[in-house]
């Protein structure tokens, strides 16, 4: 915040107004006092108006819209997952629950790409408050503004996501080591880790790294040009993501359900071999052929390229490169949280060729995996080279989020306490003859850019 409040300057007028006497001595009033009444008015006026005031009616249309967008993109695909598998198991056909569980994981990154938009995009609008909306206005005070709470800043759309996070991650990280390595006691134990860890992870974001990230956004938009900024680029990029978590889905799906259906897992996995399981009436399990070795490829590999974009506009709507730029502040941070990011999209690079080849392997094992039970067939060759660098990549991928996802909560936090910790930032003086314009100039640029 800038010391100097900012002041209309005014041009002098040079007018005055004439009038007449008469006889009686009364006041006549000339002709042309309403043009100079219309002179003074418009010589009155400031010439000098703040970009804030301007751009003060910008905003963002079809809100509502959008939101209600992301909310669908989020819960669609499991709807139909669900209702899927509810209607054949109320019509008597058989359950691959290892391919359902394969399927429904790999809708996961889309559910959390949505979900980051949607928190984030909700910045400065509406929230809920006894079952009304209500427009949100930045308090004038500074202090009030660093104590936003996380109901205060929660929308009933941005419950929704949380909701359903919980319910769809929490269940999936619990069956992934049954997915991946033989059943053994251990696999149980680890499924029991991996739960926990996710919640762990769940709590730090609800309680922590959003509250955080989102009072520093905060502070920074001070404008509805800046606000309308922010959610287009996070929108734009968002669009992007989703276009790309699309293609990777398609390189799980399609070579799945083209593939030979005489050959589908488990369908000679009796005791000799020979006997096909699925030549009855009711044919072959629902989702069985999605139940392959390579289901977790895509998962790790559409999360990071989803979420890897929208995170660089969190920290570019946060201000924390500008106040780095400006008091050389906890650049050592940024710079740590830059390096685990590339180190995440090198190991996406690794992982995408992989991914791609993964479909023609598929299609060679499909014969062997024929042989074998449907979970059986999924964690077939764990223990190959492939298959553990894959898993090292994807652990890798998630620690390397989850210790930036750290530093960007800190770096938040830091920011946060710089902007709205001081009273005041900077102190402007100037000549009173000819400086008022060149210091008005300066306060509006920096109480735009949260100083």
């Amino acid at each position: 915040m800038a010391s100097l409040p900012l002041t209309p300057i005014t041009a002098p007028t040079g007018i005055e107004t004439k009038t007449k006497k008469n006889n009686n001595n009364t006041a006549v009033d000339n002709k042309d006092d309403n043009n100079d009444t219309t002179n003074i008015t418009a010589t009155n006026k400031p010439y000098f108006v703040t970009p804030a005031k301007e751009n003060i009616h910008v905003k963002t249309p079809c809100v509502y819209g959008i939101r209600l967008a992301l909310l669908l993109i989020s819960i669609v695909p499991f709807a139909i997952l669900c209702t899927i598998t509810i209607i054949y198991s109320l019509l008597g056909h058989t359950i691959s629950w290892p391919g359902l569980a394969a399927l429904w994981m790999n809708f996961i990154p889309f559910l959390f790409t949505s979900s980051v938009t949607q928190i984030f995009f909700g910045l400065g609008l509406q929230v809920e408050d006894n079952d009304s909306m209500k427009l949100i206005h930045k308090p004038d005070d500074v202090e009030a503004s660093t104590k936003l709470s996380l109901s205060y800043n929660m929308t009933v759309y941005e419950k929704i996501h949380w909701i359903q996070n919980i319910v769809s991650i929490l269940p999936s990280v619990a069956l992934t080591p049954c997915l991946l390595y033989p059943f053994f006691t251990a696999t149980l134990v680890v499924g029991g880790f991996f739960v926990l860890g996710a919640i762990l992870l769940v709590v730090f974001m609800v309680h922590w790294v959003v509250p955080a990230v989102k009072k520093a956004i905060h502070l920074n938009l001070n404008t509805a040009r800046q606000l309308h900024t922010f959610q287009e680029t996070l929108l734009r990029r968002f669009a992007a993501s989703f276009l790309v978590q699309v293609f990777l889905l398609a390189l799980f799906v399609y070579p799945a359900l083209m593939g030979q259906t005489n050959h589908l897992p488990g369908r000679y996995a009796s005791n000799n071999h020979t006997i096909d399981l699925y030549a009855g009436s009711e044919g072959p399990p629902i989702f069985v052929e999605f139940a392959l070795p390579s289901w977790y490829y895509g998962i790790f590999l559409s999360s990071d390229c989803g979420s890897m974009p929208l995170l660089l506009t969190l920290v570019e709507g946060s201000g924390t490169f500008e106040a780095a730029r400006s008091t050389g502040m906890f650049s050592s941070k940024i710079a740590t949280v830059m390096i685990m990011w590339y180190v995440v999209v090198l190991c996406c690079a690794i992982q995408l060729p992989n991914m791609i080849l993964s479909s023609s392997a598929n299609a060679q094992n499909q014969q062997v995996r024929s042989h074998l039970s449907a979970l059986d067939g999924m964690t077939s060759g764990w223990n190959t080279f492939g298959q553990i660098s894959m898993q090292i990549l994807s652990v890798m991928e998630f620690l390397l989020l989850f210790l930036s996802m750290q530093l960007l909560q800190s770096i938040a936090k830091m920011t946060e306490e710089l902007k709205a910790g001081n009273t005041w930032h900077f102190f402007l003086s100037h000549k009173q003859a000819n400086g008022g314009d060149q210091v008005s100039v300066l306060s509006a640029q920096l109480k735009q850019r949260g100083w």
